[in-house]
């Protein structure tokens, strides 16, 4: 570490000096090139004073310095470096020529065409008797940039000596500063695999000192933040194994973490952390959900012989968390329930139609009317049977049929069809069934049929006298919509949740005087969910309930 130090503070020292020297380098150049440029004013200003109109007096020129006379038409009369000028070009758009022909004189640097040399120029304008010309000199860089070479050995020396005392300094430097970072350093290790111990370094410095305190609390609060981190990772550990739900958290399509839920139903271990979602389960189903993952869904699948339900949905930091839920007991007992309702109803359906038979013969045989009251009461109970039974059948087949003979449906005929059928009940209370605005939905005729026939029953039913009930329909971009309205008896805000489930009576005593079943409007909520649509109620007691019914389109 001593050597790293001294080698940085070294590399340091050494990076400046460099600039440093790079830099009195150029300032030289600039120096001399700025020492150059005036030596040429000079010279052009003592030349034009001497000049009487003789080119000759250019043979007088120093050697370091070239001068040019230049008639006023840019033809060169003389050249102190060349006798002959007779094959050089016209100067008159050169740089000092055009400022020297406006009066205002100024230097320029280029490569001579004549000598292919770069050169610093500068030209002022002289008058003569007939006319006036162009006094220029030029002064070659070259001569400029041997200058600046001559002092480089010195400057290297003056380097050489400043690396030196660098170095020295780096190392005395190092030394005092390496025993307390590589106990630092020590310090950090130790915080860095989990574990703490104080730094009790003392320096003579005083900001080292400081920065061991900070590192100490630092390290103090990580220490406890890791304790109060495993311990909570211990519980949630717990508390996810618990769960009965499989849970698999995935990023990136790689599983991260998987509950012994999760790994019962898979039949994994964690071998599978780390690994990518298809080290789970070949099914193509879940693969799709948790790698194709655009937004939450929801569906069923068969997974190692058990039907499962799987929630996907995004969480924190574009993670997905999967829950499985084991559904085949649910299943089943569905499955054992819906055949049971049919069976019932079929069986029951015979000794039914056996009883209203042979009580409508007594009846036809009671001359007297002496059995009238028990007849009457068997006609009553039985027909509320077969209610009973066709209302358990068609649930039992709504729950395992899938829709055939999908069309569009006209709803206002089909609600037509209804008010007319249940002409007589309405008509007894002097309900007033009035239908307005219309709609379409995709689905079976009959399914239609049977929602509007046992939501205007039901309004009617349970409708006061000289009411009315509202069947309201419209559709707009996000599907059709039914509302049935009436002004009945109401239901309480504690049993509107409720009035949906199978056998559900908010009222005993009034659904048995009307004869209703129960099992009306849980027929309605399995034709809706049978087409994807959505039903709620609103209701106030003593003022009525409207029942809305949502179709996607």
């Amino acid at each position: 570490m001593k050597n790293k130090i001294a080698i940085t503070i070294s590399a340091v020292c050494l990076t400046g000096i460099l600039f440093v020297f790079g830099l009195g380098i150029l300032v030289t150049r600039n120096n001399n090139y700025e020492q150059a440029e005036n030596n040429a004013i000079n010279y052009t200003d003592t030349f034009s004073e001497l000049y009487d109109g003789d080119p000759g007096i250019v043979s007088a020129a120093s050697g370091d310095y070239r001068v040019t006379v230049i008639d006023a038409t840019g033809k060169v009369i003389a050249d102190s470096e060349y006798g002959d000028v007779s094959g050089m070009e016209n100067h008159l758009n050169r740089e000092e020529i055009i400022a020297a022909a406006e009066n205002k004189p100024v230097t320029a640097r280029r490569k001579s065409e004549t000598t292919g040399r770069d050169t610093i120029y500068y030209a002022v304008k002289k008058e003569t008797a007939n006319s006036y010309v162009f006094i220029r000199t030029a002064v070659n860089v070259a001569s400029v940039n041997a200058y600046v070479i001559k002092t480089v050995p010195l400057m290297l020396g003056i380097a050489g000596f400043a690396v030196f005392c660098g170095a020295c300094c780096s190392v005395f430097f190092a030394s005092r500063l390496v025993k307390p970072l590589s106990e630092l350093k020590d310090g950090l290790k130790g915080i860095k695999e989990g574990y703490y111990f104080g730094i009790t370094t003392v320096s003579t410095d005083k900001e080292v000192n400081e920065i061991v305190a900070e590192i100490n609390s630092v390290g103090e609060t990580l220490d406890e933040t890791l304790k109060e981190l495993t311990a909570e990772r211990g519980n949630l550990n717990s508390i996810i194994n618990t769960i009965s739900d499989g849970i698999v958290l995935l990023k990136e399509g790689n599983v991260q973490l998987i509950n012994e839920a999760a790994k019962k139903l898979f039949g994994c271990t964690d071998g599978v952390i780390g690994k990518n979602a298809v080290a789970l389960t070949d099914n193509e189903k879940i693969a799709d959900a948790v790698s194709d993952f655009s937004e939450e869904c929801e569906f069923e699948c068969e997974l190692n012989g058990r039907i499962v339900r799987c929630s996907v949905k995004r969480v924190e930091n574009g993670a997905l968390l999967a829950v499985f839920t084991d559904v085949t007991a649910e299943r089943n007992s569905r499955q054992i329930r819906s055949e049971f309702f049919s069976n019932a109803g079929h069986e029951l359906k015979t000794p039914l139609t056996t009883i209203i038979g042979f009580n409508d013969i007594i009846r036809q045989n009671d001359k007297k009317g002496a059995l009238t009251k028990y007849t009457t009461q068997i006609s009553s109970s039985a027909n509320r049977m077969v209610s009973l039974v066709n209302d358990m059948l068609k649930l039992s087949e709504l729950e395992n049929t899938v829709p055939e003979n999908v069309k569009s449906v006209d709803v206002a005929a089909v609600a037509g069809t209804v008010r007319d059928d249940l002409r007589v009940l309405s008509d007894a209370k002097n309900v007033d069934v009035r239908i307005e605005g219309e709609t379409h939905v995709n689905a079976t005729e009959s399914h239609v049929y049977e929602l509007l026939k046992n939501l205007i029953e039901n309004s009617i039913k349970y409708g006061n006298e000289n009411g009315f009930v509202n069947v309201r329909l419209s559709e707009d971009a996000d599907g059709a919509t039914i509302e049935v309205e009436d002004n009945g008896i109401g239901i309480e805000e504690k049993y509107q949740s409720r009035i949906f489930e199978r056998f559900y009576r908010v009222e005993e005593s009034r659904s048995r005087a009307t004869g209703g079943t129960g099992l009306g409007l849980a027929i309605v909520k399995h034709i809706v969910l049978l087409y994807g649509g959505d039903i709620n109620v609103k209701s106030k007691l003593g003022i009525g309930t409207t029942i809305t019914v949502k179709f996607p389109l």
